[in-house]
């Protein structure tokens, strides 16, 4: 008789909006080898400080959203 043996996971792919997978494969030691995410995302990670810096970030509650734009 053969034993069917399961497949050992050796590193995750994870896309970036699945933030949880790469804390889930950290806490039992299964390395990440890429995450993927998108332009806009990298643009968000890279611009938000700045934007904050500049006291545009918070958006203020007197200001409607059409006037931002």
């Amino acid at each position: 008789m053969m034993v069917k043996m399961k497949p050992r996971v050796d590193c995750i792919i994870a896309d970036g909006d699945l933030g949880i997978v790469v804390d889930v494969a950290q806490e039992i030691g299964i390395p990440v080898q890429f995450r993927a995410i998108s332009a806009c995302c990298i643009w968000a990670f890279y611009a938000v400080p700045n934007m904050i810096q500049a006291w545009e970030l918070p958006i203020k509650a007197n200001n409607s959203f059409h006037s931002i734009l």
